[in-house]
């Protein structure tokens, strides 16, 4: 289990235990080995301290789940060498719009 980076609070301890690693430790193949142990009972879990959030004036778009695409895409590989992206925008945000 990782711990999120931007956690403002973390809760509960550490406990240290060899399932925080991934992989066996003493297997043959070393650190090239899997453990499919879950880590999660020994490290401290991330907590939402805030979750109010204002949207301002957004809306929603309403387009019909039948009718929605979930796209997921790496904005550099996505916009890098589409033709229709100018230069300058290319591998950046900038370059979806």
């Amino acid at each position: 289990m990782l711990i999120d980076p931007y956690a403002k609070q973390l809760v509960g301890e550490l406990k240290w235990s060899e399932a925080l690693f991934g992989y066996t430790i003493g297997h043959a193949d070393g650190d090239l080995s899997f453990d499919e142990r879950d880590s999660a009972p020994f490290v401290p879990k991330s907590k939402v301290i805030d979750e109010a959030y204002t949207w301002g004036r957004d809306q929603r778009v309403g387009t019909p789940w039948d009718k929605t695409i979930f796209y997921e895409t790496h904005v550099r590989g996505i916009t890098m060498r589409h033709p229709e992206v100018a230069e300058e925008l290319r591998g950046t945000f900038a370059g979806l719009g």
